[in-house]
């Protein structure tokens, strides 16, 4: 029988909806969470992989072909992380100058302002 093993940070996020799935298949898994204070030895490891390939596109984006959907999944993450790790942008410079090109796009500005702040709960 097949065991999974899941990797995700002590919250819900993107992996809540694998999690809900592995309950309902009654499947075997490992739920591996990553607390805040481990968060920075593993992203030691993991985050400087990313960083190199901005450097090397040499244009603020993922691939040297410009803007793709890595940029949009990517940078949405960052802001995530930044919002539970409030310095972690400042420790990743690189990973938030991309987060800030995407969100400079016109239409993606747009979008921001009509969406309003996501990280606020609500009263």
């Amino acid at each position: 029988m097949t065991h999974y093993k899941l990797y995700y940070f002590d919250m819900g996020g993107r992996a809540e909806f694998m999690r809900m799935m592995f309950h309902y298949a009654g499947a075997s898994f490992e739920d591996d969470k990553l607390y805040k204070e481990e968060f920075e030895p593993a992203a030691a490891k993991g985050l400087p992989i990313f960083e190199k390939y901005l450097k090397e596109s040499g244009n603020g984006f993922y691939f040297k072909s410009g803007l793709t959907w890595a940029d949009f999944f990517l940078s949405s993450f960052w802001e995530v992380l930044n919002h539970l790790i409030p310095d972690f942008f400042e420790k990743h410079p690189l990973l938030k100058e991309n987060a800030d090109k995407v969100n400079a796009l016109p239409q993606i500005q747009k979008y921001l302002k009509e969406r309003g702040d996501i990280n606020k709960r609500p009263a």
